[in-house]
């Protein structure tokens, strides 16, 4: 109990009722008791919080969750904050898009959302593709990483297991 008051003393508001005078203090009776310790679970929430959007991006986790290689039964992504390539198994077709934008987006499709609710809506641009008439061509894909297991991914109608 000794080490709580200890860290509760050092709480960024805990000193502000030292710098309000006595006179003014005995006025508000509940300031010490009630409103400061309440301005430290403020203060402590936000940070958590700051902390945790930091971590988890909004998304089901961080957009870095997704980087690394991802498989499914037609083909392999290679995610990086930057890029993304898929190329099928076959190995006859490819595409790589560049200058990627990620933005923390909700499933709305009602028969995945549960099992994958966050995700993140990814635009860029193809820099390489097997139908060359794609390239310079912008377009989005929506990725989701599973609420349980974050080896296991949602693109589309396919689902791709972390390598």
């Amino acid at each position: 109990m000794e080490k709580i008051k200890e860290l509760f003393n050092k709480l960024p508001f805990r000193g502000l009722a030292e710098k309000i005078p006595a006179g003014a203090r005995a006025k508000v009776p509940l300031l010490e008791t009630i409103v400061i310790p309440y301005a430290n679970q403020i203060v402590c929430g936000i940070v958590a919080l700051v902390i945790l959007t930091a971590c988890f991006g909004g998304g089901g986790g961080g957009k870095s969750a997704y980087y690394g290689t991802w498989q499914s039964h037609s083909g392999q992504l290679e995610i990086s904050a930057n890029k993304i390539t898929w190329r099928h198994l076959s190995g006859d077709s490819y595409e790589t898009r560049e200058n990627l934008t990620w933005l923390p987006v909700d499933n709305t499709d009602r028969t995945q959302a549960v099992n994958y609710p966050k995700g993140f809506e990814v635009t860029g641009t193809y820099t390489a593709a097997t139908t060359e008439s794609n390239i310079g061509r912008t377009v989005r894909t929506l990725i989701f990483l599973h609420n349980n297991k974050s080896s296991i991914m949602y693109r589309g109608t396919t689902e791709y297991r972390k390598q």
